[in-house]
């Protein structure tokens, strides 16, 4: 039975070590500019709701969706150069800036690549 705790410990300790390499590796490869907006919105106050960073393909190129705080307020598309692409949704319509209505049609794989853990 000892011997048995010992295994389920010691083979949880290697899976969590190994989850813990993957997120590392999986945030090592976003562009140098994506870390520096987390490291931001991590020391800025706690935005209502808690700020997300989504990264998507959009005609066939790498994109990230960075929400902004409540309300009207838009929420904005960027390519992999930081370069603000369009505002695919928010504002006062709540549809965007209209420059990528049809991103919520087209875009594909999109996975959250941060969002903001902390509470009030």
């Amino acid at each position: 039975m000892k011997k048995l705790l010992i295994f389920a410990v010691a083979s949880l300790a290697i899976f969590l070590a190994g989850c813990t390499t993957q997120l590392l590796t999986k945030n090592q490869s976003e562009p140098t500019w994506i870390k520096t907006l987390i490291d931001t919105k991590k020391n800025s106050p706690l935005e209502n709701p808690p700020s997300t960073i989504r990264k998507c393909t959009y005609q066939n190129k790498i994109v990230y969706y960075v929400s902004s705080p409540c309300c009207d307020q838009y929420n904005y598309l960027y390519d992999d150069n930081n370069k603000v692409i369009c505002a695919p949704d928010g504002g006062f319509t709540g549809n965007g800036n209209g420059k990528c209505s049809d991103f919520s049609l087209d875009k594909n794989n999109c996975e959250l690549i941060w969002q903001d853990s902390r509470s009030k």
